[in-house]
């Protein structure tokens, strides 16, 4: 039998409210992630992240909305 290990990261704002979405400016704002938990990949980093507060966080949600909807036929 074989056993291997795994370490979860997981990442959470540090502000109750707050909002984490990828760093990546070139991600198309269709794909964007709202979430107020994240838990890794294994070729994930924390620096693939950043928070951002609940108001950003809504015009974003604003945004991706706009997209998805031109998108649909």
């Amino acid at each position: 039998m074989e056993t291997s290990s795994v370490t979860l990261v997981t990442l959470t704002p540090s502000v109750v409210g707050n909002f984490l979405t990828q760093s990546d400016p070139g991600i198309p704002i269709e794909a964007r992630v709202l979430a107020t938990e994240i838990t890794l990949a294994q070729d994930d980093t924390p620096d693939q992240w950043q928070e951002i507060s609940a108001e950003e966080a809504e015009s974003l949600k604003a945004q991706i909305n706009e997209a998805i909807k031109q998108k649909m036929p």
